[in-house]
């Protein structure tokens, strides 16, 4: 009867032991999904009057990919406008469109940075202003309204 017991215990042994992964096994898929960015720029304010002549915006929109770890930001979207007059500046309802998908996004390995700015000109004078924001993880959509 020990005999037997010291068999059984190899086995589970061997057993336990064999349980090892196998190479040949592929590793669990990682979820990844496009993602979608709207950036819109455009003004509600009436710049019809001559004292407006003179001033001009140029706006620089753009999106990049960023791998956390390793770092790496690979960009997906960057455009900029020429100078536009503020007369001719687009209004809320037909705004100036700036949009892209983003491929195969993993939230736990990837972020997703969008940021704009926009230089303002006024006789000789410069002027810029901008800002970026992050998609949250779980978002498959963002928009990004800029009124200036």
């Amino acid at each position: 009867m020990e005999w037997k017991w010291n068999l059984g215990y190899v086995w589970l042994l061997a057993t336990l032991i064999s349980c090892a992964p196998d190479a040949d096994m592929n590793p669990l898929p990682v979820f990844a999904e496009d993602k979608t960015v709207r950036i819109e720029f455009y003004t509600d304010k009436d710049f019809s009057d001559a004292r407006y002549d003179d001033h001009y915006v140029k706006f620089q929109a753009g999106v990049e990919k960023v791998t956390l770890n390793p770092y790496r930001a690979e960009r997906i979207l960057l455009e900029s406008t020429d100078w536009i007059a503020f007369r001719d500046l687009p209004r809320e309802n037909q705004p100036l469109l700036f949009e892209t998908t983003i491929p195969r996004v993993n939230d736990a390995l990837h972020q997703v940075n969008i940021g704009y700015n926009y230089t303002v000109r006024i006789g000789e004078t410069l002027q810029m202003r901008g800002t970026n924001t992050f998609m949250q993880p779980g978002e498959k959509t963002k928009t990004v309204s800029v009124q200036f």
